[in-house]
């Protein structure tokens, strides 16, 4: 398998880990990463939680995006060559999918000029992107 996506997903469904105690895919999601060479990585966010920052030059709206990291407590039935090795936990969630799709968008924008600290991943092709309000503050982010 040649596709670093596809290997990433079907790695990450074969090592699933319950919420909480996902220290070794937050450890895969930074490894796989780190040779993008973002600006900035924050782990261990919330426990085991992982940031990655993409840089820019211009200022523009700001894009964040998330995924969850966790598995559901499941059994698995062995119907796929990348199957859950970890027994009675498995990726049913598809947290993997979402992990994967996120780390497509991050290579794509490693290899984007951005437009702004923090800004979009990827080119918005004239779109307008929108941040979450903080309640708080009134300041998108």
């Amino acid at each position: 398998m040649t596709d670093p996506i596809l290997q990433l997903r079907h790695t990450l469904h074969r090592y699933p880990e319950l919420s909480g105690n996902e220290s070794n895919t937050a450890k895969r999601i930074v490894q796989f990463f780190k040779p993008l060479k973002p600006d900035a990585i924050f782990e261990k966010l919330g426990g085991c939680g992982v940031a990655i920052v993409f840089s820019g030059q211009e200022m523009e709206p700001t894009v964040m995006l998330r995924c969850e990291l966790d598995a559901v407590p499941v059994q698995e039935l062995p119907q796929a060559e990348y199957c859950s090795n970890i027994d009675g936990v498995a990726h049913q969630c598809g947290h993997d999918g979402h992990m994967a799709i996120i780390a497509a968008v991050g290579t794509d924008g490693s290899q984007t000029n951005l437009t702004r600290p923090g800004g979009p991943p990827f080119p918005t092709s004239g779109r307008k992107w929108y941040g979450c309000r903080s309640s708080a503050s009134g300041s998108t982010i």
